[in-house]
């Protein structure tokens, strides 16, 4: 399973800027052998500056149960800095794409991606991999005998494909991110507000969720929200079920 975690998340975003944009903050090698969000704040104000500001209208959020099929289509996109702006640049190659190792099969023709998947090769306990990385307060799977797997990424060749976006204004940033959930009953997921760390200058939270995972394919939409100022970080996390339209392929 491709894992998507704040950590990799943020070397996706480092990937494309430039050298000169965050070396007197310490760079890259910063970032990453000293990883903390306290640590980094001043690397990624510098970053965030950088990121263009996305519009506030009303966004469709999609139909969130796929059924028992999951087909995904779209265009294909790489992301880079042209002028301090972030720059997304339509891919054109054709390519075979894959899962890590559940099933479906996919291609890329000139940069529009078509891949299906019906029910996983494999299924295993619910429990086992559906948001072990997050300590959650309260956590509960009804029923705890679901069977399911995860997609959260494809593989073509190079690189690694993800459902995303990203936007930004003055001390704020949003990231969301699409999962894929495929269950063998309808399940119940919950719980409570989870505050994962509380610092003077950090704090880290998860809000409170409900909902149901159907039978089948489903689209879960993992949204972060970054707020910074000179001398904070704080990180908020939503869960929900949703299939926002405004999400693009990206290659990364």
């Amino acid at each position: 399973m491709i894992k998507w975690n704040l950590l990799k998340r943020k070397e996706f975003w480092l990937r494309f800027a430039e050298p000169s944009d965050y070396i007197a903050s310490g760079g890259k090698e910063f970032l990453m052998s000293s990883f903390s969000p306290c640590k980094t704040v001043i690397v990624l104000l510098v970053l965030f500056s950088l990121i263009s500001c996305g519009n506030n209208s009303t966004v469709d959020q999609g139909v969130s149960a796929l059924g028992e099929t999951l087909n995904l289509s779209g265009q294909i996109y790489s992301a880079s800095m042209n002028n301090n702006n972030i720059v997304y640049v339509e891919f054109l190659s054709d390519w075979n794409v894959m899962s890590d190792g559940i099933g479906g099969e996919g291609t890329i023709t000139g940069g529009h991606l078509e891949f299906s998947i019906e029910r996983p090769e494999t299924l295993v306990d619910i429990s086992s991999i559906l948001f072990t990385n997050i300590a959650l307060a309260n956590f509960i799977i009804d029923p705890i005998e679901a069977q399911s797997n995860i997609l959260d990424g494809l593989l073509p060749p190079t690189g690694t494909l993800s459902r995303m976006n990203i936007s930004s204004r003055s001390g704020r940033v949003e990231y969301e991110n699409i999962i894929y959930v495929y269950v063998d009953r309808d399940v119940n997921i919950r719980a409570d507000r989870s505050v994962l760390e509380d610092q003077s200058d950090f704090t880290n939270i998860v809000n409170a969720f409900n909902f149901e995972l159907i039978a089948g394919w489903n689209a879960v939409l993992i949204k972060e929200t970054e707020t910074y100022t000179s001398n904070r970080y704080d990180i908020l996390l939503d869960i929900s079920p949703a299939n926002p339209s405004n999400l693009r392929w990206i290659l990364y």
